[in-house]
């Protein structure tokens, strides 16, 4: 308490007041705010304060010091409750999961409570505040599927204390509410066969797509890959934004906006990736994507040479209130609205290229719209075709 006796950067000002009460009782006189404790003390009375009154003294003191201002006690109650609730490790210096060691150049990150609450759901283990994990084992804020499958336990029973349970509690109560819609950020939530019912995607096929949505960023009404289901499960389905925002719990406006932030996304990192003429060189396609019978009937046996399968396909559409429009959609052939989008595809079912869409009227049949990709160089079209390339094509391209 004397400060001749104390270096000046071991210094320790005493601006609890449950640390000014404690030390008063110690040494039998009044101690004030402008008293101070050396380091050593001050930890050591610290511990004396957890361990018999159980008052969390602030560890930032250092930083309310520098400010002047007072740090407020947090009161905690002991961990006296024991369950038989499975645990995994408390260490901080290894992944619960695969056991790695945190090192600068690989860092384990605090397992979000979100994948605590997943585990302790799913597995029936609890995982302890500030316990880490590797980055590569999170989607998001949840354990991917895999992940989650090798969390082991390490204790048959776990202590807890009143804020713990009601911890647990509260986020136990917010993941049932969840579950009252579709959850794509929770990989269990759904089975296998719903994300095929639902997206046309199976689980890995889903995860790999949502990869490449690197425009969106997640919100407090939606996450990134809620964003790609409602998208993919209105393709797939055709629902109207009504029953959609119903089925994901979202505002009409809400939806609309995450339907065409998502598309815009997967059109500028998704697509370009794996649709057109630049995502892939007329040599790799030659060698991967030409059948041997194909080459054999077409090609004379010349790997060099690109085989594709042009046709015209059929997308339906909603009657436009819209008069030239609707006239211009309306195929007399089929008897309804619909546009033709033109594939380009290899001899063995791979898509190169979609074309169009074109109207359904007379003015656009198969010829008339290849005549017009190969006039108008649609996408440089020319300049990835090479000579002795062949196209298959039906008789509705006579004319072209």
């Amino acid at each position: 308490m004397l400060k001749n006796t104390v270096k000046e950067n071991n210094r320790r000002p005493v601006i609890n007041t449950q640390l000014q009460n404690y030390i008063e009782s110690l040494i039998k006189r009044n101690v004030y705010e402008h008293d101070i404790l050396c380091f050593k003390c001050r930890s050591r009375i610290r511990r004396e304060l957890q361990s018999q009154t159980l008052v969390d003294v602030a560890t930032d003191d250092d930083e309310n010091c520098a400010q002047g201002l007072p740090g407020p006690a947090e009161v905690i109650s002991p961990k006296t409750i024991q369950l038989s609730i499975s645990s995994t490790s408390k260490s901080h210096r290894r992944c619960i999961i695969c056991k790695k060691e945190n090192t600068r150049r690989h860092r384990l990150v605090v397992v979000p409570k979100e994948s605590a609450t997943q585990a302790l759901i799913d597995k029936g283990i609890f995982i302890s505040t500030n316990s880490r994990c590797c980055p590569d084992h999170l989607i998001g804020k949840y354990f991917k599927q895999n992940s989650l499958k090798t969390v082991q336990k390490s204790s048959s029973s776990s202590y807890f204390n009143r804020t713990d349970i009601s911890e647990l509690l509260e986020r136990t109560r917010a993941v049932i509410k969840d579950t009252s819609k579709f959850n794509f950020d929770i990989s269990s939530s759904l089975s296998d066969d719903d994300y095929v019912n639902l997206t046309g995607l199976t689980r890995k096929q889903f995860d790999a797509v949502a990869l490449h949505v690197k425009d969106l960023r997640n919100s407090e009404v939606r996450s990134v890959r809620t964003c790609l289901a409602i998208l993919l499960v209105k393709l797939r389905t055709g629902l109207s934004n009504s029953i959609l925002s119903t089925l994901f719990s979202l505002k009409s406006h809400q939806l609309r906006r995450a339907v065409h932030s998502t598309r815009e996304s997967l059109m500028q990192s998704f697509v370009p990736s794996f649709l057109g003429f630049n995502h892939i060189t007329h040599q790799e396609f030659s060698q991967k994507h030409t059948t041997p019978t194909a080459k054999t009937l077409f090609a004379n046996d010349n790997d060099g040479t690109a085989i594709l399968v042009l046709d015209g396909t059929y997308l339906y559409i909603q009657k436009s209130s819209f008069h030239l429009f609707q006239k211009m959609t309306y195929s007399m052939h089929k008897g309804r609205p619909l546009v033709k989008p033109m594939l380009i595809v290899g001899a063995d079912g791979y898509i190169l290229n979609v074309m169009g869409p074109y109207f359904a009227d007379y003015h656009n049949n198969d010829a008339s719209i290849t005549k017009h990709l190969f006039e108008t160089n649609a996408e440089d079209i020319k300049n990835w075709f090479q000579e002795n390339d062949v196209l298959v094509v039906d008789r509705g391209f006579i004319d072209a």
